[in-house]
């Protein structure tokens, strides 16, 4: 066997596990995240619009099928037809086609609205993108039943390819760039865990994960930076390759392990484990006892290389596979590429023109892997006061408690899910999503009158950020009103003014409400 056949080729059963993972994860994200926050996130009398979404992208190549209509039931029909595409992918029927439509389905569903997507959902676009080139539905597959009954079935025990070597060099480039970007301060003086942990919107709930793991937090934050950066080279070393892979998988499943018990980084962690499943070697499923728990049943020849197509194979697939190859050879230098191009994007902006940066956009392999390379300085929420038809003010982000102005904790915890918090994070800090302060007032006004009788409906509501910090003036905190919104029917505006009012002036950017 080749030493390129021994470091890139994908066993297929790994493969069907990641195809199967990959499916679980995208309808958990649909069942779990998507539909249930519809009415905020997709409808188009939600918080971000569909020309909200085509202008907050009108400058790049990026696109969405979701564009195409802004009616709510279209949006919903979107969500609905993707959990079926997962499904099928997931029992493996028609893969290839599965596979496609799930890539289409999940980037422009992530284009919808890209302010509640982060890396995890990146990833999960890329891993997408790659797999169209893989024989996912080769194994435990609706397919692969098929073809045993047609006698089509074909005896190679895995794939090697340009494709499975991007893919799993795809993985690599993620972590050995956010590695490079860790390579600062606060991540080599070992703190940058502990304040990351200082964050509330980040961290978990309950601080018992915290006091369990804080004298560790600096030997994990070194240990995260080195193994980040030198993991992706171990797993290529050719000398008992499957150790050093045993070994790596082992560590990167441990490392987001203790990630997911601090944090809440949504999609991240499932997708980073999901793809060391791609490096399970053909050993493991070849073990006594492996094969007698998942009775497998697949013949053990041919498991020592590589067997290509099987012959009598037309040209035409012959120019195909070849096609594929080359568009995939190239897509590969492209996001090694785009990498570094983003790392130092002054020093290497040569790497990448403006001409060419359209096919990343297109395909959805633009990235940037910053992630947690620097714990942001901002730590702030969002309150939304507003007064009912009886009087009574109540924030309707801490679910309709009563409003105190006097009440400086932070409501992270009320938020409804992580997509929740990234949103109003990202409205909280980001300067171009000012303008969307009034239509999240008005939102959330409706979202609650909707379900309340006609005197505890709201009619007016007032959108305030509260952000920590040193300054004196303000006692530690500063206050920005983000937004306004009342009933048509409200005789007039009428301020609801408190003493942290005063603390306008430590505003992070002047007020645009959307005219």
């Amino acid at each position: 066997m080749s030493w390129a056949n021994r470091l890139f080729r994908i066993d297929l059963r790994s493969l069907a596990l990641f195809r199967i993972g990959i499916a679980l994860i995208l309808l958990g994200d649909l069942v779990g995240y998507r539909f249930p926050e519809f009415s905020a996130f997709y409808a188009d009398d939600g918080m971000f619009s569909v020309r909200n979404a085509r202008d907050w992208m009108a400058n790049s190549s990026c696109w969405s099928v979701c564009w195409l209509d802004v009616s709510n039931g279209f949006q919903l029909g979107m969500l609905a037809l993707t959990a079926i595409f997962a499904t099928l992918l997931l029992i493996g029927w028609q893969t290839r086609w599965m596979t496609v439509a799930c890539w289409i389905m999940t980037v422009s569903i992530a284009n919808r609205n890209p302010i509640v997507c982060n890396y995890g959902d990146t990833m999960l676009q890329v891993f997408l993108f790659w797999s169209l080139f893989l024989p996912l539905g080769a194994r435990w597959s609706l397919d692969a039943r098929r073809r045993k009954k047609r006698n089509l079935a074909k005896s190679k025990q895995a794939v090697c390819s340009v494709a499975s070597a991007a893919i799993l060099l795809q993985l690599c480039f993620v972590y050995f760039f956010t590695g490079l970007w860790k390579w600062n301060a606060d991540w080599l003086g070992g703190g940058a865990a502990d304040t990351a942990l200082q964050l509330e919107y980040a961290r978990r709930d309950t601080s018992l994960d915290q006091m369990i793991y804080a004298p560790l937090l600096r030997p994990l934050t070194l240990a995260t930076l080195y193994l980040e950066l030198l993991g992706p080279f171990l797993v290529w070393i050719p000398w008992r390759n499957n150790v050093f892979r045993y070994a790596m998988i082992v560590a990167f499943v441990m490392l987001h392990v203790s990630i997911e018990l601090l944090f809440t980084p949504a999609l991240l962690s499932y997708m980073c484990i999901l793809g060391w499943m791609l490096f399970v070697p053909s050993t493991f499923w070849d073990s006594r006892l492996v094969r007698r728990l998942f009775r497998c049943a697949e013949s053990d020849s041919d498991t020592s290389e590589c067997i290509k197509e099987v012959s009598g194979i037309s040209r035409v697939r012959v120019f195909g596979h070849r096609l594929a190859g080359g568009v995939c050879l190239f897509l590969l230098g492209y996001v090694l590429l785009w990498n570094v191009w983003t790392f130092q994007p002054e020093r290497y902006r040569f790497l990448m023109p403006k001409s060419v940066q359209w096919i990343g956009e297109v395909t959805m392999l633009g990235q940037k892997w910053d992630m947690f390379y620097r714990p942001s300085q901002h730590n702030g929420w969002f309150k939304a006061r507003a007064r009912l038809a009886n009087g009574d003010i109540i924030d309707l982000l801490r679910e309709g408690e009563s409003y105190d102005a006097n009440q400086l904790e932070s409501n992270w915890s009320y938020y409804r899910s992580i997509r929740w918090k990234l949103f109003f994070r990202r409205l909280g800090i980001w300067e171009q999503l000012v303008p969307l302060g009034n239509p999240v007032a008005e939102y959330l006004r409706n979202d609650w009158s909707e379900t309340q009788p006609e005197d505890r409906r709201a009619v007016e509501v007032k959108l305030m950020y509260f952000e920590r910090t040193d300054d004196s003036r303000g006692g530690g905190f500063t206050v920005r009103q983000s937004g306004i919104a009342m009933s048509d029917d409200t005789p007039s505006w009428e301020l609801m003014m408190d003493p942290l009012d005063a603390m306008n002036s430590g505003d992070l950017f002047p007020s645009n409400p959307l005219q």
